[in-house]
């Protein structure tokens, strides 16, 4: 696959105001929605004025947790076996992983400041 799209009826918010690290586009965090994506955190990247990339950060060769981009290397980095994903995409830069982050739907609210996340 190209590109893993999630989505159901499963929406939690993020006051992105209360998140210092993402008032600037290329800012992420990562966060944990209880038991959404596994448990495990994903990856909240803002990518414009009013533009949110949310990722899962469970790596897809062997599900090891990805870092956020920045962390030793300007992309996304699996430290397990040193695969790559594009921080504005998900998509595999490098691998061994060969297919991308699993991405989920994400829609922003600027006069909230909410980011609803759909799993």
């Amino acid at each position: 696959e190209s590109d893993v799209l999630k989505s159901s009826d499963i929406a939690v918010r993020l006051d992105v105001d209360a998140e210092p690290e993402l008032a600037s586009i290329g800012g992420a965090v990562k966060k944990t929605f209880f038991a959404q994506n596994g448990g495990r955190p994903v990856l909240v990247i803002r990518t414009g004025d009013e533009s949110f990339l949310v990722l899962s950060t469970v790596c897809t060769h062997l599900a090891c947790e990805v870092n956020l981009p920045g962390v030793r290397h300007p992309e996304i980095l699996c430290e397990c076996h040193e695969s790559i994903f594009s921080k504005t995409s998900g998509q595999v830069l490098q691998g061994p992983a060969t297919a991308p982050l699993v991405r989920y739907e994400s829609s922003f609210h600027k006069g909230s400041g909410a980011l609803t996340i759909t799993f």
